[in-house]
């Protein structure tokens, strides 16, 4: 974990790769050409940040896959958020998947989000944003400051999508920075508890409890006799 730190004027704010259940939390990052740049693996939980006066606040690069973020606040950098491409037979980028971005605020960001383009040549595996980064949960998207869309429903989803290009559109663009859904907590799903299977075969009863009944048992069985002996004498 990776928490409550300010972390100012680098290169890589944070530079995670090749790491597994990372979770980046309550940090302050600015000023910083990248101030997170998330490669290959994951997952990653990247919650209640505030990210602003980067270069780039946020970078998805190379095979960068089960990325949560959520939460943050994504204010005044460049870019908010870049989603590295490699320049060979068009837009493409490698084959991170899972990525998710919903309940953050996106504000001042010269650029909201955009493709940055690499000055490496990979061979072509996925078309750049088909199941790279999903914009939204499925109920909620993101707050960005320049959305122009109405709400005529009043349930402060908008209306229209908020479409960063033909490959990356959030469907649940927020009306408000007043987000009501809860920050997720962990990295990773919680497992369920098991159930109990029929046909397993009965627990044994502890040792310790056997000797303590086998105890009594002969206790009792002594209280026995003498009593018992005691009642002959008196006769």
């Amino acid at each position: 974990m990776i928490t409550r730190n300010s972390i100012i004027e680098n290169g890589y704010g944070v530079n995670i790769g090749e790491c597994r259940n990372i979770k980046i939390t309550e940090n302050k990052i600015s000023n910083n050409t990248y101030g997170l740049n998330l490669v290959y693996y994951g997952p990653y939980l990247i919650c209640n940040n505030t990210i602003s006066n980067n270069a780039c606040g946020i970078r998805f690069a190379e095979a960068c896959s089960n990325a949560t973020v959520q939460g943050n606040n994504i204010t005044q950098n460049a870019v908010g958020i870049a989603l590295l491409i490699f320049p060979n037979a068009g837009d493409i980028v490698t084959s991170g998947i899972g990525n998710v971005v919903f309940g953050n605020l996106f504000i001042n960001n010269t650029k909201q989000a955009t493709r940055e383009k690499s000055s490496y040549n990979y061979p072509p595996t996925t078309r750049m944003g088909i199941d790279i980064v999903a914009w939204d949960n499925g109920t909620i998207g993101n707050y960005w400051d320049d959305y122009a869309g109405i709400d005529a429903d009043n349930d402060e989803i908008g209306d229209t999508t908020y479409i960063i290009d033909e490959d990356n559109k959030d469907y649940y663009p927020l009306m408000t920075q007043n987000i009501k859904e809860p920050v997720t907590t962990s990295t990773s799903p919680p497992t369920s508890s098991p159930s109990p299977s029929a046909g397993l075969t009965p627990e044994q009863a502890p040792a310790t409890v056997l000797i303590a009944v086998a105890i009594a048992a002969i206790t009792f069985s002594i209280s026995g006799l003498v009593y018992f002996k005691k009642r002959q004498k008196g006769q």
